[in-house]
């Protein structure tokens, strides 16, 4: 039980220094990357893609998103907030979608907080990546 509540404590520290320094990234690929190290650092796999009014930006965890992956993105962006199947969860908001690739299943309760950090860290980057489409003068 300690353990756990160690960890979720963890958590939510990376997620919270990301939300505290995400106005120190000034470029949709930089928001991207560090959205995805965050994740990351959480100890998840993910992929995330980025619209820029008529721009598309995918990044991943190995580099580049994989063909399939993209389609992924296509057919479930516009389905609601929140996708789960399998191990996989996407997350979307706006102009922001993050797929993760390895959720933990076995464990419920840092599951559910997972899902809540990583709808928090989704709005945030949407929030950011809207500003920063606003400061270009980007087509939202």
């Amino acid at each position: 039980m300690a353990g756990q509540r160690v960890s979720k404590c963890g958590e939510a520290n990376t997620a919270r220094d990301y939300v505290m320094q995400i106005e120190q990234f000034g470029e949709p690929a930089q928001l991207g990357a560090a959205l995805i190290d965050t994740v990351q650092e959480l100890g998840l796999q993910s992929n995330v893609e980025l619209r820029l009014g008529g721009k598309v930006l995918h990044l991943a965890h190995t580099g580049t998103c994989s063909p399939i992956v993209i389609e992924l993105f296509d057919m479930l962006k516009g389905r609601g907030r929140l996708q789960e199947f399998s191990q996989h969860l996407l997350v979307n908001c706006d102009k922001v979608s993050l797929l993760i690739l390895t959720m933990p299943e076995q464990v419920p309760q840092r599951h559910a907080n997972l899902r809540a950090q990583l709808c928090a860290l989704v709005e945030a980057t949407d929030k950011r990546l809207s500003q920063l489409c606003g400061e270009r003068g980007a087509v939202s």
